[in-house]
């Protein structure tokens, strides 16, 4: 029941509880420093995270004084970058993606070449993963949509 009183149908019906099973996946690594960081597949944030972080990496992260300015700016930066790649990668289920570019030292270097002093206010700069290029697209300017 919801607020009302009123009972309201929910999104998952009781047949996809009862045939839902968990699953083993591989987790997706990254070597940072001395570790080895796992998370979990492109399904979540764990994508984003990891591709931060290597994105940190290449922008000379370490030599930054932690919690300076100049280091929160890049760490919102590479965060702002890393963000709109999730566009594709939310499409797993429909495409086979590649995991190891989004993760890979030169995207991560080519990426992190756009983080400059100025703050990135409004664009939006997908990566682009290859093969899903058409994904990579802002949806103001995917085949079909109307400029508003």
């Amino acid at each position: 029941m919801d607020g009302t009183g009123e009972r309201r149908k929910g999104v998952l019906t009781a047949h996809d509880l009862a045939t839902w099973r968990a699953h083993w996946e591989e987790p997706l690594t990254l070597d940072y420093g001395d570790w080895t960081l796992c998370k979990t597949g492109p399904w979540s944030q764990g994508l984003m995270m990891l591709q931060s972080l290597q994105l940190l990496k290449h922008a000379g992260i370490a030599d930054m004084q932690a919690g300076g300015v100049d280091f929160v700016h890049t760490v919102i930066e590479a965060m702002k970058l890393a963000m709109p790649t999730m566009r594709p990668i939310a499409t797993i289920d429909f495409f086979d993606i590649p995991m190891a570019q989004p993760l890979s030292d030169d995207y991560a270097a080519q990426r992190s070449a756009l983080i400059t002093d100025a703050a990135s206010l409004h664009d939006q700069r997908p990566g682009v993963i290859a093969g899903l290029d058409h994904l990579a697209r802002p949806p103001s300017t995917a085949p079909g949509a109307t400029a508003t």
